[in-house]
Order: structure tokens, then C-alpha cells, then sequence
């Protein structure tokens, strides 16, 4: 089993079902794994296999909100600010559809610690999402 993949594909299908852009999923999950502060609009395109006009479009509510800075070629992650944990609170389905996808990662995670993966990494990024939604 490869986390890597299992956590693009999950929320790539989360941010499907809540935004019918499975893109921004795959987006956020790069910047969680990769744990890369700042990429290249061609670079970024080419790890998540889209165009660049494909990413562009699918980053504007990045930047919106502050999750992404944009410079010249360049993408600046910046995380999650607070505020998003209250926005998730009033959307109680998205919640739930985040804490679902939560659980389902952390599930993956524990059967892959039980063959004796490394984790860390993968652990680090759940307990990210948790603190940056509000999930428990």
C-alpha cells in the first residue's frame, strides 16, 4: 500500500465531492507531503500531471484565501490560517465529509504501522488537518 497515493487519491476525492475540483485535494495533500514552502507553477504542474492552466485555475481559492501566495512563477505555501476552523464549523456536512476522510487516512496509516511502515511523515499531516479544521 503507498500513503503517498492514499492521501492524494482521498482527498482528491473529497475536494471532488465538495467542490467538483478533485485537483484542489491533490493540490493541498502535495503541500502537506511534500512539506514544500514554495514551487515553481511548471514544477507544481508536472508533480500533480495537469496543465499549468489547469493548476492556475485550480488554485485561485488558494489564494483567496491566503493558503497560497503567488509571485511571479512561483507558488508560496503558507498554510491554513485560523479562521478556517470556524468556516468548517458552519458547514457541518463538509465537516463531516472532512472528518470521514480524516478517518479513513488515520485507518490506512495504522494498517500500514502494523506491517511495519514508517509513519511519522503521514501522521504529522492528519494531526495537521485536524488542527487546521477543527476536527477531532
Amino acid at each position: 500500500m503507498n500513503l503517498r497515493e492514499a492521501f492524494m487519491e482521498e482527498f482528491g476525492n473529497l475536494s471532488k465531492k465538495i467542490q467538483n475540483n478533485a485537483l484542489q485535494g491533490k493540490i493541498q495533500m502535495f503541500f502537506r507531503l511534500e512539506l514544500c514552502e514554495e514551487i515553481s507553477k511548471t514544477d507544481l504542474a508536472k508533480a500533480l500531471e495537469v496543465t499549468e492552466g489547469n493548476l492556475v485555475n485550480a488554485m485561485e481559492n488558494f489564494i483567496l484565501y491566503g493558503v497560497v501566495e503567488e509571485k511571479d512563477d512561483t507558488y508560496m505555501y503558507k498554510g491554513y490560517p485560523p479562521e478556517f476552523k470556524d468556516l468548517v464549523a458552519m458547514l457541518p456536512d463538509r465537516k463531516k465529509k472532512l472528518q470521514d476522510s480524516t478517518d479513513r487516512l488515520a485507518a490506512l496509516v495504522s494498517e500500514a504501522e502494523a506491517q511495519g511502515q514508517e509513519v511519522k511523515e503521514f501522521l504529522r499531516v492528519i494531526s495537521d488537518i485536524k488542527r487546521d479544521f477543527g476536527l477531532k
